[in-house]
């Protein structure tokens, strides 16, 4: 975590390493849960530039799914997923057709797809 801060340019702080490594620790986390845990050793706005500056240096994700926002470590690994809207089963697929867009000359900042469908199991109910 230290090398990945100072590759970022970033101080090393014990706030900072702490939202980190919940982050990192959990698949995703919830504003919510992030203030929960780090209540006792900063205070919200602090939390808030912290959150800001991580995703500003690419460190960690945003997300956004069903009006409920989570955070995930940023690592590099672009993937998108299917949610079943009955069990909210998430399934990850292969393919990004956002890719196709780089090649016709485009740099892309960001980009988020949304696939929501009923999974094989629901189905079947």
């Amino acid at each position: 975590m230290i090398e990945l801060f100072k590759e970022k340019g970033l101080k090393v702080t014990k706030q900072r390493e702490l939202v980190f490594k919940i982050i990192d620790e959990n698949e995703e986390v919830t504003l919510k849960e992030l203030k929960e845990k780090c209540q006792k050793h900063m205070n919200e706005s602090t939390l808030y530039r912290i959150i800001e500056l991580f995703i500003e240096k690419e460190l960690i994700i945003k997300n956004v799914d069903n009006n409920k926002v989570y955070y995930t470590v940023n690592k590099h690994e672009h993937r998108h997923y299917i949610y079943c809207v009955s069990c909210h089963k998430k399934t990850n697929i292969d393919i990004c057709p956002i890719d196709e867009i780089e090649d016709k000359g485009y740099k892309l900042l960001s980009h988020q797809i949304k696939i929501n469908g009923i999974c094989k199991e629901c189905q079947k109910k």
